[in-house]
């Protein structure tokens, strides 16, 4: 790759004139009383990705150590949007953050996720592929980092900018005291990362080494630490490789006031073709830790570390490669699967059909379907504990090519009541319509999964025409309920059934498009 090198006399006439940053002066909109961590810049310089812990918007509550957040630069405006919890697919209530991006726009993240959304039984990175960012992202999918092992409860993870290199902070193997600093190559025939390598005693020390970030150079380290003195807790240093091994580095050199304080510092990034600084302090700030974004021009910061700073004239460094083209999706659809009442993420399957086409996702906190074309889709959610959820939706051309819908599963307990929406009769008699099957089948699965559970089947009609009668045909239309039911495995000491008529409406009867919602099957768990 070329590359230039740009010497601080030259730099000081070239980079006179560089207009600050949109970012700078903007970090009221990113700090809370929470803490925030690890900006991260987009590949098309349009949303900061940074990690918010302790906040009471978290998966976690404000007992979460770390959930993904971003914010968006509106281009009509140029204000910076206020920050948005990314949502439960990439945040679970354990530690989560983006550590880079690929070629290919693909994100990378902190730790291994589960598909049960359990504890990760390792530790590791996970990569997730755009949907429609910032938000939209596929299930993250790991990233295997071969023999990787960390004693500490944290680590700390960046990409270099060519995709090839990973800095990691790790208490593992060879590690001098606390947390070191390592080094991990991609390897493509493997399709993963290599053993991470301690990058040697002129970097790390007994104490700790955190944060580290590897320049555009691929040469330039930044990265924090305790045990090189310096000017508090934890001060930026910077650093550069002399050689291939990886092992031979140039003596620390404290970036100073203008960054370093009493405080910790840390997450340290330079985005030298943005002459932007990036980082996290614990000085003054409004709650553990506060985002920074600092001016800093090539030859300043050349001046700061000692040495020339090298930028590659291949843009392509600082681009995104487009994949080919392919055929584009007629709708997405994406959404959280959540407890009702508690509002927590659930592990569940999610399965979408329609004629000619079928997906599912398995034990997922979220999901997102491409589909195909406009038509009805059947969507179905299974969690284990969780009342099975079933509805038809109908995606039609004038909707927006992303809809959002999110899914409230009830928890299976005494007294919960369901609604069978799709359970339906031909009108004025008890022939079950074909299309309530699948329903019904979902229900008659449940319960072979709940072998314990006993419910009542509720028949309610709307209060228009004969109340004797009405009452009559829902006791009629519930015991055929009930006897497919029995039909399928379902032993009938478990199964009750009554017919309520008109008497118990959930809606008003003065139309036909609210009398619609009275006429309903229903079933109420009587014993878990």
């Amino acid at each position: 790759m070329k590359k230039a090198v740009f010497f601080i006399i030259f730099l000081l006439v070239t980079f006179k004139g560089v207009s600050q940053h949109s970012l700078v002066g903007k970090e009221p909109i990113f700090n809370s009383y929470a803490d925030e961590q690890n900006p991260v810049l987009s590949p098309d310089g349009r949303t900061v990705y940074f990690i918010r812990s302790h906040h009471s918007q978290n998966v976690g509550r404000k007992m979460d150590l770390g959930d993904i957040w971003y914010s968006s630069l509106d281009s009509t405006s140029g204000k910076w949007s206020s920050p948005q919890n990314i949502g439960f697919l990439l945040n679970n209530q354990f530690h989560n953050g983006v550590i880079g991006f690929g070629l290919k726009n693909e994100m990378y993240l902190y730790n291994i996720y589960e598909l049960d959304g359990k504890t990760p039984k390792s530790r590791g990175v996970s990569v997730v592929d755009p949907i429609d960012p910032p938000k939209y992202w596929t299930v993250p999918i790991t990233s295997t980092v071969r023999y990787f092992y960390n004693l500490s409860d944290n680590h700390s993870i960046s990409i270099s900018d060519d995709k090839k290199v990973m800095m990691l902070s790790l208490e593992s193997f060879k590690t001098r005291g606390a947390e070191d600093l390592y080094v991990s190559f991609w390897l493509p025939r493997l399709n993963a990362w290599s053993e991470p390598k301690n990058l040697g005693d002129q970097i790390n020390t007994m104490y700790q080494e955190v944060t580290p970030y590897l320049a555009a150079d691929n040469k330039t380290l930044y990265f924090s630490s305790n045990g090189h003195g310096g000017m508090g807790s934890k001060d930026i240093f910077s650093s550069k490789r002399l050689d291939k091994s990886w092992t031979n580095w140039s003596k620390p050199v404290n970036l100073g006031p203008d960054v370093n304080t009493e405080g910790a510092e840390m997450y340290y990034q330079y985005l030298a073709d943005k002459a932007l600084a990036m980082y996290t302090s614990t000085k003054n700030s409004d709650g553990y830790g506060d985002i920074h974004f600092k001016d800093m021009p090539i030859p300043k910061m050349a001046e700061t570390i000692g040495y020339e700073i090298e930028l590659p004239m291949d843009t392509a460094v600082f681009s995104v490669e487009k994949e080919p083209s392919k055929s584009v999706a007629f709708k997405q659809i994406l959404g959280s699967i959540i407890n009702v009442k508690t509002k927590s993420p659930i592990s569940a399957t999610i399965r979408i059909s329609s004629t000619g086409f079928e997906n599912n996702q398995t034990l997922a906190t979220a999901y997102a379907f491409d589909l195909p074309s406009a038509s009805e889709y059947t969507l179905v959610v299974e969690a284990d504990g969780y009342i099975s959820h079933s509805e038809k939706i109908n995606i039609s051309s004038n909707q927006p090519s992303q809809l959002e819908h999110n899914i409230e599963l009830q928890p299976i307990e005494k007294g919960t009541t369901v609604k069978l929406d799709l359970v339906l009769f031909k009108r004025g008699t008890t022939e079950i319509l074909e299309e309530s099957y699948e329903q019904l089948d979902l229900m008659i699965q449940m319960m072979k999964d709940n072998d314990t559970m006993e419910i009542e089947l509720g028949g309610h009609t709307d209060n228009v025409g004969n109340s004797r009668l009405n009452k009559k045909l829902s006791q009629e239309r519930v015991d055929e309920v009930v006897k497919y039911f029995i039909d399928n495995g379902i032993s009938s000491n478990r199964l009750s059934g009554k017919g309520y008529g008109g008497s118990k409406p959930i809606a008003s009867n003065k139309s036909e498009k609210t009398r619609r919602l009275n006429r309903r099957v229903e079933f109420t768990v009587v014993k878990q």
